[in-house]
């Protein structure tokens, strides 16, 4: 057997050692970030209630209808006329452009079948209420998406013509 004398009564930051290394502020600590992290900001914002949507799931859904399915908005767009006379002159200004390109570009499209300037200015605030609307429905979160992915999905056409094919065999 063998004796070792332990010396228990050593600070190991007093110590001196070659294998002992302490490095101070490694991580940065000592000095404060510029900015807030992304997960710091999310818990932030929630808190303020910035991230709460203005819908609840019924009127997301609804929302959801009159935006992504076919049908709906096609009977919405029925009875509406276009209003807006062809002004041959118009040429979308440089400001007008660079007012396009600060919107995703699954909506700049939109703005190509503008007649005059007046209703470029009219597909924009339609484009900005489309933007909102979207932006609260996504703020539900799985909710949001499930009442957008059933409104894409379901087509009222196609069930009532299952339904009606039902009694000869569906």
């Amino acid at each position: 057997m063998s004796s070792e004398n332990l010396n228990i009564n050593v600070d190991p930051l007093k110590e001196k050692s070659d294998k002992i290394e302490f490095t101070v502020d490694k991580m940065g600590l000592s000095n404060p970030a510029k900015t807030i992290p992304t997960d710091v900001d999310y818990f932030i914002r929630k808190q303020k209630g910035e991230l709460d949507s203005k819908f609840t799931w019924k009127e997301a859904l609804t929302k959801s209808f009159e935006i992504d399915n076919l049908f709906v908005s096609g009977i919405n767009n029925f009875g509406k006329e276009d209003g807006y006379a062809i002004d041959f002159d118009f040429v979308p200004t440089k400001e007008m452009v660079d007012r396009i390109d600060q919107y995703p570009n699954y909506m700049r499209d939109a703005f190509y079948d503008a007649k005059s300037e007046e209703h470029f200015f009219d597909i924009e605030k339609q484009v900005q209420e489309r933007l909102e609307t979207e932006a609260e429905i996504s703020k539900l979160g799985w909710k949001g998406f499930g009442a957008c992915m059933f409104a894409a999905v379901v087509v009222p056409v196609e069930i009532a013509v299952y339904v009606a094919t039902i009694p000869f065999g569906g």
